[in-house]
């Protein structure tokens, strides 16, 4: 049974290729930058809420403050450029006059920031918009990348 069993790939090989998470981001951009209906249905509330599942625009949101956070500690062209699509996706986002009416309405919504490099945001209160969120991610980005030029 062995024999005929292919050998583990080496991790090596696939050090440099995105986590999963990441694939999503150029598509997200594309339908986002294209078509301006796609960020209302990405911001509609779903059918049915699950209590343990957050909605995409948290899981985006929260995706991003980890992206653009640790994009500048490895200072990778591959982790700029998710960055930069992060950076991208949110714009795209708070450019849809809905989609930015609905961010600014106070959420119970739990949006995690990632908080692994100091010096960190301080914890936000309950009940705070999403646009909070997004403002909180370009502080990040701009808090751990002051030192470098900036491709603007």
């Amino acid at each position: 049974d062995r024999a005929l069993s292919t050998p583990e790939p080496p991790r090596e090989v696939f050090k440099n290729q995105p986590i999963e998470a990441g694939v999503v981001l150029l598509p997200l951009f594309e339908f986002t930058r294209i078509n301006p209906t796609f960020p209302l249905i990405l911001i509609a509330p779903p059918e049915t809420k699950s209590s343990s599942e957050s909605s995409p625009p948290a899981t985006l949101i929260s995706l991003s403050s980890y992206v653009l956070t640790h994009a500048s500690s490895t200072s990778s062209p591959r982790a700029i450029g998710y960055a930069n699509l992060c950076l991208n996706i949110l714009l795209c986002l708070v450019q849809n006059n809905g989609v930015l009416i609905a961010f600014s309405q106070p959420s119970d919504e739990k949006i995690r920031l990632c908080r692994q490099r100091p010096p960190v945001l301080p914890v936000p209160g309950p009940k705070r918009p999403p646009l909070c969120a997004i403002l909180d991610c370009c502080v990040l980005w701009l808090r751990h990348n002051l030192h470098k030029r900036l491709e603007v």
